[in-house]
């Protein structure tokens, strides 16, 4: 049997107070925000739900914010003919 063991820094959350993620996992997912520049105008918002543990996900306010959020980007993306489904589909 190999056994591996791997410390690994994870953020706290602010609010609750539970470790959820790794900064990497965040810093990765922000690059990927930089370079699109459709969710220029909503990079705070998806910063902020990346930040969010598992808990605090479950929150009805914060899947309602989730929803607005994917929304608002499949939008964009619609305008722009780049979003794989049509708007009844993708907001189903």
């Amino acid at each position: 049997m190999v056994v591996v063991k791997a410390d690994i820094k994870l953020l706290r959350r602010s609010q609750c107070g539970a470790f959820f993620v790794s900064p990497r996992q965040i810093e990765n997912a922000s690059r990927i925000t930089v370079n699109a520049k459709e969710y220029a105008g909503s990079r705070a918002e998806i910063k902020q739900a990346m930040e969010l543990c598992l808990n605090c996900r479950m929150k009805i306010v914060n899947i309602r914010k989730a929803k607005l959020l994917l929304a608002k980007l499949t939008d964009k993306a619609l305008e722009r003919g780049q979003a794989p489904l049509n708007r009844g589909e993708a907001l189903g």
